[in-house]
């Protein structure tokens, strides 16, 4: 889709990276419902009469699921260029103009029937551009606190077995693979965070259950639980290492995208958690979701080496053994890159005028980051958020002496 203002150029690539991946997600799903209608025909063309009904349910579910995948990538699609715009504009009128046309652009491309929820993101992020202007978005409604799970792995296998048992609730209702009025997760930061549903109890209980979860992985006193967990499953979904779990967060950009079966991706969320709380209860130290290496290497891996033996001799002394990364090469200080100068000048502006970490991330917002830190990716505050340590060593350094 064509630009309608000049950008960044790391914008430019951020929003290229996020309609490959909105296409290739939809292009997905449309290939594998003509592959069901192709099947249903071979198996039941031949017998129409007996199997009329079989072979009409089998092309209206396929037909639906891809009516659904296209609002899904309608809204995915506008929310990519819309938050880079909102960056980049800082005169509301001019954004305003700009959204409406993206809006059309849109919807020109995936159909009237994706209206009504790309014209409900773009109030949305017109909303989020008129509190950022008039200065009402407080430092919670930008950074979430990261926690570790503190609960044990029986309670996050129990919270598993409640979702699940909701999951086949919604099944049992809808009878369909894909519905819209499945329960959906919208990580976009404003809106009702949850939409759909096919009746007020099964809000609820979810409601219930996701809150019970949002405490256990530390929501902060004051935050809604319900925002607190979609946002939390959000990013453990795009911060996943295999392809498939990543899928389950449609649009999946560093900031955003639309969790298509919220009961599901909760339940496997437990699992992942509850996987994660037994590691770390044997002494297995497994890598932050968030500090992913680049696509096609392997984690660093680090595992406690326990001492089996009471010979100092034979003993590890390092007590650690240590998988690295295929790929990776040691790091060479090269020439001085403008790029980091640049921000490393404004970073120590904005400490020199009394700001703290968080607002000075929060400041800088989708401005560049450094190229080679692995969170280059982020946004400021996003960046903050999941890379909590890491960010804040880089700002320190940065307002350090050191200029290079």
């Amino acid at each position: 889709m064509d630009l309608l203002i000049e950008l960044p150029d790391q914008s430019i690539q951020r929003i290229k990276a996020s309609e490959k991946r909105i296409r290739e997600q939809l292009d997905r799903v449309r290939q594998a419902c003509k592959t069901d209608i192709a099947n249903a025909q071979a198996m039941f063309g031949g017998y129409f009469d007996l199997h009329r009904d079989s072979l009409r349910n089998t092309t209206e579910q396929a037909e639906a699921t891809m009516l659904e995948a296209a609002h899904l990538a309608a809204q995915a699609l506008f929310y990519s260029h819309a938050v880079e715009y909102r960056a980049a504009i800082p005169d509301l009128t001019h954004l305003r103009s700009i959204l409406r046309r993206l809006c059309e652009m849109v919807i020109s491309e995936f159909g009237q029937h994706t209206r009504q929820g790309v014209e409900s993101m773009e109030s949305s992020q017109i909303k989020v551009a008129e509190d950022d202007h008039a200065g009402l978005r407080s430092r919670a409604d930008l950074v979430v606190p990261k926690r570790s799970p503190v609960e044990s792995p029986a309670f996050w296998r129990s919270r598993r077995r409640d979702f699940v048992e909701l999951a086949e609730r919604q099944q049992a209702a809808l009878q369909s693979n894909t519905h819209e009025r499945w329960l959906k997760g919208y990580c976009f930061g404003v809106g009702d965070p949850v939409r759909g549903g096919f009746d007020g109890a099964l809000i609820s209980d979810f409601e219930d259950v996701a809150t019970r979860a949002a405490y256990a992985i530390g929501c902060p006193a004051g935050s809604d639980p319900v925002k607190f967990w979609v946002h939390a499953l959000g990013d453990d979904l795009r911060g996943a290492m295999n392809r498939e779990v990543r899928y389950e967060l449609f649009g999946g950009q560093e900031s955003g995208g639309i969790i298509q079966d919220l009961i599901k991706s909760s339940a496997g969320f437990c699992s992942r958690l509850a996987a994660k709380t037994e590691r770390e209860a044997n002494g297995v130290l497994a890598p932050d979701p968030g500090e992913q290496t680049p696509q096609g290497q392997r984690p660093e891996i680090y595992f406690e080496k326990r001492d089996l033996t009471p010979d100092p001799n034979v003993a590890n002394a390092a007590g650690q053994l240590t998988v690295s990364a295929r790929g990776q090469k040691p790091h060479r200080k090269g020439r001085r890159d403008p790029v980091v100068s640049r921000i490393k000048t404004k970073v120590r502006q904005l400490r020199a005028e009394g700001a703290d970490y968080c607002s000075i991330c929060n400041r800088l917002g989708s401005s560049d980051r450094p190229p080679r830190a692995k969170w280059r990716d982020l946004p400021w505050p996003r960046a903050y958020m999941q890379h909590t340590s890491a960010v804040t060593k880089w700002l320190s350094e940065a307002c350090s002496n050191d200029q290079s």
